[in-house]
């Protein structure tokens, strides 16, 4: 059964066979027609599927599938929407038979899949990225269960070019432990001449028991490691959850290559209850001291990342700076690729007298975790800050590392991109919704939008490289790209390479790059200049750093484009606003010269490096060395729900009741799952006090605790419903069936919680779709919504919106 539906939007629901109370209540019925906008005469029906592979044995069964619609001309579609057309949903139903006279525990990787219905239980996140990280751990009883697989075919995963099939797989395996190794992922430094690259490691470990696991301690094998846990006491592993058991590694020399580690571990928690071993052997990798290595770092999530650093050359002259020290060339690996993979690891090998520090973050996940945005791009922030550690690890004797100038990203490549996530694959095919829910979307992916932020890159050296027959990114997107940042006042070199498709041997070191590279990495002792003039624009402050010091730190309206225009003449620093609240100025203006901000003259401490000022109710600036107001908003809380990802602490999920564990779980899962974050489950009345974690609270029929903030403007009660104080009043929303609500709140020192609540399970359900955990879906502030919405998408919801820096409702959020 099918209907046009990309991925971000079926997060959002967007079922149309909701309207018949979802795939998981039809029979099969060869007569039954049902709606659709690709079929011909508007209808589909049931039909049945082969399976293309399968297998099975006493321990596991396996089975692929590829699914189409023949009688659907796509071919027509896509020469008028593009491959927006080759996106369509459907629904598949089959059986899972449990043999034997017990109970079984399972565990059952769904890759290529967002959702599905076991014995009418929903199971919602899956594997879509074909990860198998965290597979799903089912206990299941003798006999046959039924499996409602929701298909989605999405051309960023799937790709736009050839037959657009839906392609997917299952696997059931049976569990044999409590405690496993999860898919073998074991993240440990390299080891260059009997020396650790760094002292991080990390196992991650799935629970497969009925009853939660408590991880008490681990042990080294050999007498030469010491080997502790970085988590607290009590570090727990719910029934069914995937952690990283982060560790720190002491070895001071001539170090094995083989490490043997002991995780010693309880089941059920309790004080008497035998203590188990999970035993873990590893052998390091050793390259050459100025090969690309493996080191690890501490993501701010809390837990351990990788990422590949090769050394500067040792027999090459290298122009130094000013303290001796070379820049960081960053390599930002593109979707659906690791780092710690000889393509990325060894791109730059041909260039091997590159003057510079060559860093390949991991972004935490094969896709960068949010394509290189706020978890993925902390991730690069932590491994540019640990480069200095690293040399220190590795005895090493030559140019240090310049880890200051890098955010002033003096020379960007780009290379097969494209311009943004909604320009790929255009959203125009979504379900009908209101312009203001359309635009609140937009305003929320607004920091994916490059083409709206060009101004930016005014003063940066670009070399852009494209094949000129790339079928996975159309080089449409990097002519757009050239275009518009020379409309934008600055310069772009292009080449477009004849017959060269998205990826092949060498791309990274054509001889456009490689002259590129080399020339501007030669110039880098110069002293960085201010211009005389240059811009800043933002979409969401906690997503942009300061040009030139010059920092943007709140904006007026939410969702709209923030900017700053500096020019400095021989005695004035004007600086032009708009759409901006508070800004940041660094001594780019000699205090010599006269500041005049928006026509206003203004006066700068004299003796501060740096000034905060305000724009105040009457249209005046004004500096303030600290704003009045508890309630602003901190740095790491703006933006949509994706705030939840500037964490700096592990992320906790707080599950109110049984019922709402299940969910809980789904969501670490998830997290685990695209994001590799690592979270705690905990129950609540046990939560730990935590500083600076942000926390995810899931609730079902009950009301959330008091909001650090008192009276928020967004209140549940599970008695009467949800009541939102706008600037005209109230808004309410009765309880009812499948009411639900999330919503971002803040908490003390920056961090924030999420609230997902549901006035019953349907509610909840509808709520915990949109916790973030894919790029590209856009959830703002806070949603409130019922069943309606699984029908029919964002368009279906009662309420979504933006609170502004007092976390105020603002004036362009929507009601029903």
């Amino acid at each position: 059964m099918g209907n046009l539906r990309p991925l971000p939007k079926a997060t959002w629901g967007a079922d149309p066979l909701e309207f018949y109370g979802g795939f998981r209540n039809l029979e099969y019925d060869q007569e039954a027609k049902f709606p659709s906008s690709l079929a011909p005469n508007a209808t589909v029906s049931w039909f049945t599927v082969e399976a293309q592979q399968s297998s099975c044995d006493t321990l596991s069964a396996q089975l692929a599938l590829s699914v189409a619609f023949p009688n659907v001309d796509l071919e027509s579609l896509q020469r008028i929407y593009g491959w927006a057309a080759l996106q369509y949903q459907g629904w598949a139903r089959g059986l899972l038979h449990v043999n034997g006279p017990q109970s079984q525990t399972l565990t059952l990787a769904t890759d290529n899949l967002l959702e599905f219905y076991l014995d009418g239980v929903h199971h919602f996140g899956g594997d879509y990225y074909a990860f198998r990280k965290a597979p799903i751990v089912l206990h299941l009883e003798p006999g046959e269960h039924i499996i409602d697989l929701r298909l989605v075919r999405d051309v960023r995963a799937m790709g736009g070019v050839g037959s657009p099939t839906i392609d997917f797989q299952l696997e059931a395996r049976a569990s044999t432990k409590d405690l496993h190794i999860a898919n073998n992922n074991i993240i440990m430094p390299d080891m260059v001449g009997g020396r650790l690259a760094s002292m991080l490691g990390s196992i991650q470990v799935r629970n497969d028991h009925v009853h939660d696991i408590e991880v008490l301690g681990v042990t080294a094998n050999d007498s030469s490691y010491f080997v502790w846990l970085l988590q607290p006491e009590n570090f727990r592993v719910v029934s069914g959850q995937t952690r990283h058991v982060s560790v720190a590694i002491s070895c001071e020399s001539n170090c094995s290559p083989y490490l043997g580690i002991d995780i010693e571990y309880r089941v059920g928690g309790k004080p008497r209850s035998p203590v188990s071993v999970l035993h873990v052997d590893y052998k390091f990798t050793q390259p050459e001291l100025h090969k690309p290595l493996k080191v690890t770092l501490y993501h701010p999530g809390g837990m351990v990342s990788y990422a590949i650093l090769r050394p500067p050359p040792m027999n090459v002259t290298c122009p130094l700076d000013s303290e001796g020290s070379l820049p960081v060339l960053l390599q930002l690996h593109g979707a659906g690729v690791e780092a710690d993979n000889d393509i990325v690891r060894h791109a730059l090998d041909p260039l091997s007298d590159l003057c510079a520090w060559a860093l390949f973050p991991t972004g935490s996940t094969p896709w960068s975790g949010d394509d290189w945005h706020v978890w993925g791009f902390a991730d690069v922030e932590a491994a540019v800050r640990a480069i200095p550690g690293w040399i220190e690890s590795i005895g090493w004797t030559g140019p240090g590392v310049n880890t200051k100038r890098w955010l002033d990203k003096e020379l960007a490549a780009p290379i097969s991109g494209y311009s943004s996530i909604q320009n790929y694959v255009p959203y125009d095919l979504w379900q009908p919704m209101s312009p203001s829910v359309r635009a609140l979307l937009d305003a929320s992916l607004s920091s994916y939008r490059h083409e709206t932020l060009l101004e930016n890159v005014k003063g940066i050296h670009i070399q852009q490289q494209h094949g000129s027959i790339d079928d996975n990114v159309p080089v449409f997107h990097s002519r757009l790209m050239s275009q518009l940042i020379k409309q934008a006042g600055a310069n772009s070199s292009y080449t477009e390479l004849p017959n060269k498709n998205h990826w092949f041997d060498g791309i990274m070191t054509t001889e456009t790059l490689s002259q590129f590279f080399k020339q501007e990495l030669n110039g880098f002792a110069r002293p960085l200049r201010t211009p005389e003039a240059f811009t800043l624009a933002v979409a969401n402050p906690a997503d942009s750093g300061p040009k030139f010091g010059v920092e943007i730190l709140h904006l007026r309206r939410p969702g709209q484009l923030g900017k700053i225009h500096v020019s400095l003449s021989s005695s004035v620093c004007f600086i032009q606003s708009s759409n901006v609240l508070s800004l940041r100025l660094p001594k780019i203006c000699p205090r010599t010269h006269d500041v005049v901000v928006d026509g206003q003259k203004i006066s700068l401490p004299v003796d501060s490096e740096k000034s905060d000022l305000w724009l105040l109710p009457d249209g005046t600036w004004k500096v303030l060395s600290e704003h009045r107001s508890p309630a602003l908003r901190h740095r790491n809380q703006l933006g949509g729900m994706d705030a939840l990802f500037r964490t700096q602490n592990t992320l906790q999920i707080v599950s109110h009741s049984q019922q709402a564990r299940r969910v809980a779980l789904q969501m670490s899962r998830n997290l685990c799952q695209y994001l590799g974050a690592d979270t705690e489950v905990l129950d609540s009345g046990n939560e730990p006090s935590r500083q600076y974690s942000n926390i995810i609270r899931v609730l079902i029929s009950s009301d959330p605790p008091a909001s650090h903030l008192g009276q928020f403007a967004l209140q549940v009660d599970a008695s009467s419903g949800i009541s939102i104080r706008t600037t005209d009043g109230h808004m309410r929303y009765p309880s009812s069936a499948g009411l639900g609500a999330i919503f971002l709140r803040p908490l003390p020192e920056g961090a924030v919680e999420l609230v997902v609540w549901g006035h019953d399970a349907v509610g909840l359900d509808v709520a915990s779709r949109l916790v973030p955990m894919l790029p590209g879906v856009g959830q703002p502030d806070f949603v409130v919504a019922d069943k309606k919405m699984l029908q029919m998408g964002a368009g279906g919801v009662l309420a979504m919106g933006s609170f502004d820096h007092l976390w105020n409702v603002t004036g362009n959020s929507y009601f029903t």
